[in-house]
C-alpha cells in the first residue's frame, strides 16, 4: 500500500470514528458507495484525485488534509473545526495567506498538544 494511500485511509477511519459513525452513514455523507468506503479505509482502493475532492469537500477540509501525515487524527479533527472558523482565504492576499496558514498549522499542533 502506497503512503498516500495509506494516509488516506487511516485519516479517513480516524474521522469516521470521532463522530461515531457507521460505514454507510459516513459513505452517505462523503456522498461514495459503501463499498467504496469500505475498500479505501481497508487500503484496497486507490480513488481518483475527483473523488477525493469530493470527500474533502464533504468533509469542508481541503483535499491536501486528506493525504497529509503533517496532522494526527487528534490535531486533523481540531484543524477541521478551525478551518470552518477560518473561512475561505481567497480574499487575502498570497502573502497574508501564507502567513495565516503558517499561523494555522502552529494552532493547529498547540491545542492538539496533550500535554
Amino acid at each position: 500500500m502506497s503512503k498516500l494511500v495509506e494516509t488516506l485511509s487511516n485519516i479517513l477511519k480516524e474521522i469516521r470514528k470521532k463522530e461515531g459513525a457507521s460505514l454507510e452513514d459516513f459513505a452517505d455523507k462523503l456522498k461514495i458507495s459503501k463499498t467504496l468506503l469500505h475498500s479505501i479505509e481497508r487500503g484496497k482502493a486507490n480513488p481518483t484525485l475527483e473523488t477525493i475532492e469530493q470527500m474533502a469537500d464533504a468533509l469542508e477540509v481541503p483535499p491536501l488534509f486528506l493525504l497529509s501525515d503533517d496532522y494526527d487524527g487528534n490535531e486533523f479533527r481540531t484543524a477541521q473545526v478551525l478551518l470552518e472558523l477560518v473561512g475561505k482565504l481567497s480574499n487575502l492576499s498570497e502573502e497574508n495567506q501564507r502567513d495565516v496558514i503558517n499561523a494555522f498549522d502552529l494552532l493547529v499542533k498547540a491545542l492538539s498538544n496533550k500535554d
